[in-house]
């Protein structure tokens, strides 16, 4: 928190050890305006230019007749199935996208508007009351997201909210024109900008004008009473020098990348902000500090991994004074892995094998293998040294899933601990062994017995077991295989639970 001359500040920030940046909210709200304001700064602190990425995500309430508002001489849309974008008239001649109850499947729309004076974008209910947001030049994209009107996007927006109270949809702004794109951030670089919410009451026949863009002029005109151009420009220079200046108070703390990354670098991060957490040191402290990893971080998993020049340089220096250690190896391999010089990563990873047997290293060997019998191998031999996290347990369950080795899938689950047996990821890979088996009983009990967490956005799995147990039921009750009408009839008969129905798209497994 930072107490301003103007009111209370609040301050959200961390480091992203992917990017190598430092990224902080500051909220604001003036006591005397219905505007929230969010303040934006990224910071490149190294000697090389970064790819970076910021959306801004709100999730705003949606009723029977809700339209999303923002300039547009055409729109850049999601096209099923995959993950295409294609550009499209907009508005269409043939239906009206701005309403997201029209669209059946899920589904992103980017407006753009290059040349719009202000951009904004609005989500407004039948009666014209809504959320607006704007925000400085910086930000040009601007977005809606919804999950779509068929039964398995309804059920995304229940489990992401409360049962029978989730009809929400998302909008957006981010600084590039779609969510496809990252931007550069200079050695040195700071890029700022600020959004302004506010609410907006708009008039309702105008709000839903058939003419898309004087509905949108509409929404523009009121922007500019609830949030003028020159209150938006004042308000950002005042957060501008605010966000350089440190907290009154803190009242909890983030990771320790943070302030590795200042003790690797030998100064501060960005100004104003406060890394500082402490805890016991691990390896990454152990390198950032004087390059001599300690004997009790040689005996332990580190926590955690980062992979840039920065921090190889500095392992490469520490063999240099202590001789090559199996954890620096690790961390040369992943390295190496994550800009895809497959060659060196499976160097490194053998010879952090050769100093100490160690599970993440035989996860790399998977990784890099040629073959999928290869792969399987070195994650059994991950496995078997008996300290692996139980993400890895997951992460060879759905290995084996997706290239269809039920004999080794089965042996696999059923040797793991009753403990594991029971996690969400390795429950769903025992429905799988049990429909390959045959035993439609048992992959009922398991796909019926819970709600499934973990499922990902576009992940049919569930749909697919359930396709399994009605072909398998099906068949049994035939004596022979089922043919495509028999089993559409079937399914119709017995269609997918609504809570199993997690389907982006709706003709999916149809």
């Amino acid at each position: 928190m930072r107490e301003t001359p103007r009111g209370t500040l609040l301050r959200l920030y961390e480091f992203d050890r992917i990017v190598e940046a430092s990224w902080q909210v500051d909220l604001f709200m003036p006591a005397d305006a219905a505007v929230l304001y969010a303040h934006g700064r990224l910071v490149n602190p190294s000697a090389e230019p970064r790819l970076a990425y910021w959306w801004t995500n709100v999730a705003a309430p949606m009723s029977e007749g809700t339209r999303v508002l923002s300039p547009a001489d055409y729109s850049i849309e999601h096209i099923w199935p995959g993950n295409n974008l294609g550009r499209c008239d907009f508005p269409r001649a043939d239906w009206d996208a701005s309403y997201p109850q029209n669209w059946q499947n899920a589904t992103s729309v980017f407006f753009r508007a290059p040349s719009a004076p202000r951009r904004f974008i609005a989500s407004v209910d039948k009666a014209g009351y809504g959320l607006l947001q704007t925000s400085t030049a910086e930000m040009q994209g601007r977005k809606f997201f919804y999950f779509g009107s068929a039964v398995g996007g309804q059920n995304w927006m229940d489990f992401l909210a409360r049962p029978g109270e989730g009809l929400y949809l998302e909008i957006q702004s981010g600084i590039t024109p779609t969510q496809n794109q990252r931007f550069e951030l200079a050695t040195g670089e700071e890029l700022e900008w600020t959004e302004a919410y506010a609410p907006v009451q708009l008039d309702a026949p105008q709000a839903h004008d058939a003419d898309y863009r004087a509905a949108t002029a509409h929404a523009a005109a009121a922007l500019d009473r609830a949030a003028p151009a020159a209150d938006l420009a004042e308000i950002d220079a005042f957060l501008r020098e605010q966000a350089r200046l440190p907290l009154d108070s803190r009242t909890s703390t983030g990771t320790r990348w943070g302030e590795r990354q200042e003790q690797l670098l030998g100064r501060a991060l960005a100004e104003g902000l406060d890394f500082s957490v402490g805890g016991p040191a691990e390896v990454w402290d152990d390198l950032a500090r004087d390059g001599i990893i300690s004997a009790d971080n040689l005996a332990a998993m580190p926590s955690g991994t980062v992979v840039s020049r920065a921090w190889t340089d500095r392992v490469a220096a520490s063999a240099g004074r202590q001789g090559d250690t199996w954890v620096g190896e690790l961390i040369l391999a992943t390295a190496a892995l994550d800009r895809n010089d497959r060659g060196t990563a499976g160097t490194h990873a053998r010879r952090s094998l050769a100093l100490k047997p160690n599970w993440a290293a035989y996860r790399l060997e998977a990784l890099l293998a040629e073959s999928v019998d290869a792969a399987v191998s070195s994650y059994l031999l991950a496995w078997d040294r008996g300290d692996a996290p139980p993400e890895l347990a997951v992460e060879i369950a759905t290995y084996l899933m997706a290239h269809d080795r039920s004999g080794a899938l089965k042996a696999f689950v059923e040797s793991l601990p009753a403990e594991l047996q029971d996690r969400e990821r390795i429950v769903l890979a025992r429905a799988v062994v049990a429909g390959n088996d045959g035993r439609f009983d048992e992959l009922e009990k398991l796909l019926l017995g819970r709600n499934y967490a973990s499922i990902r956005e576009g992940e049919t799995l569930l749909s697919d077991l359930w396709l399994t147990l009605r072909r398998g039921r099906l068949e049994a009750s035939l004596g022979r295989a089922a043919t495509p009408g028999e089993l559409k009839a079937d399914l119709a008969a017995h269609p997918l639970p609504r809570r199993l129905d997690l389907r982006m798209h709706a003709l999916e497994n149809s």
